[in-house]
């Protein structure tokens, strides 16, 4: 249970309501740091990103490997880029940066506007659990 004030945030852990709490929290700050419309978008993308995991094999194909990727493999993992098949279109999701933390883009208008989306947030969440 969250309960706030102007200036205080009162975070309430309990057996019933601890499997929530991060969701809870979660949209407390997209509110706080991104406005409210921000953040019920964003909660909308990621449930649609939810619904989107256990679909993800068929929904992603590998459009590029990364340029250390010698044999071409292109599993999930590895790629480097990948076209993404969501509910309105298909969708390229590139991958930009370093090992430690590496920058997600996408082509879909929802990233555009957001730097957010669900193709990136299903994405991630799969990698997170293969390594």
């Amino acid at each position: 249970h969250i309960r706030a004030r102007k200036d205080v945030v009162v975070l309430e852990v309990t057996e019933e309501c601890r499997d929530g709490l991060v969701d809870q929290l979660c949209r407390l700050l997209w509110t706080v740091l991104l406005g409210r419309e921000a953040a019920d978008e964003i909660c909308q993308k990621l449930a649609l990103a939810r619904r989107y995991l256990p679909e993800l094999p068929a929904r992603l194909s590998p459009l590029q490997p990364p340029a250390d990727d010698a044999d071409g493999g292109g599993d999930v993992g590895g790629s480097a880029e990948w076209s993404f098949r969501g509910d309105h279109g298909a969708y390229a999701v590139r991958r930009q940066g370093g090992e430690g933390r590496p920058l997600r883009t996408c082509s879909c208008p929802f990233f555009g506007k957001r730097r957010v989306c669900s193709h990136i947030l299903a994405l991630d969440t799969a990698l997170r659990n293969v390594h």
